[in-house]
């Protein structure tokens, strides 16, 4: 489950109520699935970010999440009218700045 809020993602991704609840369960899996490529990224633990953020988990991270997991969300159908686009450029820029150089958070390097 995020430490991202599916409130604070749906204010981000500028989706409306007009669907009622029944999307929530695909933004969950993508922000879900945004957390988890972020923290394997960096090879750090989400605590360890958030000690790193002074206690919360720094801004530029949950930007860098938010932005990932909108674009998982808005390229979920392969069959779809919108052009596919690779990981956002603004996620590696930011989240490079906070990696590990070897993962020790699984005991491999």
């Amino acid at each position: 489950m995020s430490q991202i809020s599916l409130d604070e993602f749906k204010q981000h991704a500028r989706i409306d109520d007009y669907a009622g609840d029944s999307e929530d369960a695909k933004l969950q899996q993508c922000l879900d699935a945004a957390e988890s490529y972020a923290f394997r990224y960096v090879h750090r633990t989400y605590d360890e970010l958030v000690e790193e953020g002074g206690g919360t988990l720094p801004d530029d991270v949950k930007e860098a999440i938010l932005s990932l997991a909108s674009s998982f969300y808005e390229q979920r159908e392969s069959d779809s009218n919108v052009q596919r686009r690779p990981v956002p450029f603004g996620f590696f820029t930011i989240m490079a700045s906070y990696r590990k150089l070897s993962n020790t958070t699984t005991g491999s390097e």
